[in-house]
């Protein structure tokens, strides 16, 4: 179902609870600096009137430290999001140093409640999260766990052989946190190509549901052009993905170049039967939203069935 030039569809309408949907700004472009983020931050709070749907905005990774290298986000943008009825989370990764993490408890007090703890998971394994681990984050963070939301990432995975363990990997590491603490949610993202998510999907909500834990299952879908992405997911038991791509172009000739993507990306999502790139998502919706230069297109919506 294609959505007319400019219009956007609100993700509240989308027939599942507006309080399950989270924004999660997750990984930026490695060459991102100060200036630029502020115009994409600022970029998306001019948008969240289109995104009603939404109440939590995530922000910050180990890759672009937000915080701990000066910069900031500016209080007239997370003031927007508050008027907006939003909450801001930092994502702060496990690995991170304990500095890092004090800085971002910093944050995370300023801009709100919570935050996100990524624990990302490599090629063939990683040490599983201990309670003393647990309980050593929760404290550099002044954060407890009901109010953390652990993301366990395997976007190392890029190997197809490798696939079969990382899974492995990824189920070990949430049947493991799911009985550490009530945690405010458990994601499990993947970034990488050909790792069956259906797969860990369903290994994963059984495991999940016979401790009756929460589990928002999502993905990091990577674009194979030369565009470098924003991943943004809002994750619920419907299954929304969001694809934003931040173009790296600079000209009008560059930002009218993104209506040319748009075949590109119909070869890499099948919407017939719910395919990207040969790999079953399930039922869905999806939305392809481009970011560039201070600017918002929206690309296409295409139902997944």
């Amino acid at each position: 179902m294609k959505a007319k030039p400019g219009e956007f569809q609100a993700i509240g309408e989308l027939g599942r609870p507006v309080e399950s949907s989270l924004l999660v700004i997750y990984e930026l472009c490695s060459e991102a600096d100060g200036n630029h983020l502020a115009g994409l931050y600022k970029a998306l709070g001019n948008a969240t009137k289109y995104l009603p749907g939404l109440t939590t905005l995530a922000f910050g990774c180990s890759h672009v430290p937000l915080f701990h290298s000066g910069t900031t986000i500016p209080l007239e943008v997370s003031q927007g999001f508050a008027n907006a009825g939003m909450r801001m989370l930092p994502v702060v990764g496990v690995s991170d140093p304990g500095p890092t993490r004090t800085a971002l408890a910093v944050a995370a007090a300023i801009h709100g409640q919570g935050a996100i703890l990524r624990h990302s998971v490599g090629d063939i394994g990683s040490a599983v999260l201990t309670a003393g681990d647990v309980a050593t984050l929760s404290a550099d963070l002044g954060v407890p766990v009901s109010r953390l939301h652990l993301v366990i990432d395997f976007a190392a995975a890029v190997d197809a052989q490798l696939a079969p363990q990382t899974i492995t990997a990824a189920k070990t590491q949430v049947a493991a946190a799911a009985v550490l603490g009530s945690w405010a949610s458990i994601t499990v993202a993947s970034g990488a190509f050909p790792v069956s998510i259906s797969n860990l999907q369903v290994g994963v909500r059984h495991d999940l549901q016979r401790r009756e834990a929460d589990l928002w299952s999502a993905v990091i879908f990577k674009s194979r052009s030369q565009v470098a992405c924003v991943h943004l997911l809002t994750l619920g038991s419907h299954m929304q993905f969001i694809l934003i791509f931040q173009w790296t172009g600079v000209s009008d000739k560059d930002f009218d170049a993104l209506v040319d993507m748009e075949d590109s990306l119909e070869l890499l999502l099948d919407s017939d039967h719910g395919y990207v790139d040969g790999h079953d998502f399930g039922a869905g919706e999806m939305n392809i939203f481009v970011y560039t230069i201070g600017r918002w297109r929206h690309f296409e919506k295409l139902k997944i069935i």
